[in-house]
Parts: C-alpha cells; structure tokens; sequence
C-alpha cells in the first residue's frame, strides 16, 4: 500500500449554509481538474467539520513562500 503525505483543509467553527456550499464547489472543481501544477483532491470527509483531503504541494507553505518574494 503507497503512503502519501496529505493537507487537510477544515472547515471549523461554521454552521453556515452558504460556507458549507462554497467547500463543497471547491471540491467539485477540484475533482475536475488534472494538472500537475494544481494540487490533486484525495477526498471529502464529513465528521464534525467538513474537510478536503489534498495531496501535500511541495516547497513548504505558501504563505512563507509569499513572504520570501
């Protein structure tokens, strides 16, 4: 069984309708697109929050890369 390193993307604290709506569109265009440069949707997991689970992009996060431009 391959091991990948993940992201999770949580949707905390929000009970509304519209924040659950616009997760739930990102994973549906996500789940569209193949591209190499564009991180690849794994899967959607709903337990006490909603998240995507992405592939992990490599070069660490993207706010210090950002930052360091």
């Amino acid at each position: 069984r391959k091991q990948i390193d993940v992201a999770i993307k949580v949707l905390k604290h929000s009970t509304e309708k519209t924040d659950k709506d616009e997760m739930m569109r990102e994973a549906q265009i996500m789940h569209q697109l193949d591209n190499p440069y564009i991180v690849r949707l794994i899967g959607v997991c709903q337990a006490e929050a909603l998240m995507l689970v992405m592939e992990m992009a490599g070069g660490g996060p993207l706010h210090k890369f950002l930052l360091g431009k």
